[in-house]
């Protein structure tokens, strides 16, 4: 996670810190692992959590960058292979 756990929230808006250090979720219809999201407060922060999860071992699955009108994410995948987002909208 983010140094500043509260500046980082799932998409529907709750506080993520509770799921930083649970283990992995996996989707209920199949044995695939789940995909979560983080709202970042700016396009830096975006950068800032990419960088983070890629130097302690995550994948890259997608630089920080726009993905059209007002999202701006990166992708990446932790080590239990979890597609993971961090976006900021703006």
């Amino acid at each position: 996670c983010l140094p500043r756990r509260s500046s980082l929230t799932t998409r529907c808006g709750r506080n993520a810190s509770s799921g930083c250090n649970s283990a992995p979720r996996r989707n209920a219809a199949s044995s695939t692992p789940a995909r979560r999201c983080a709202a970042a407060t700016s396009k830096a922060r975006v950068a800032a959590l990419h960088a983070k999860a890629l130097a302690l071992g995550g994948k890259d699955e997608g630089a920080p960058g726009p993905r059209g009108a007002g999202f701006y994410a990166g992708y990446f995948r932790d080590l239990d292979g979890n597609k993971l987002n961090a976006c900021f909208m703006g």
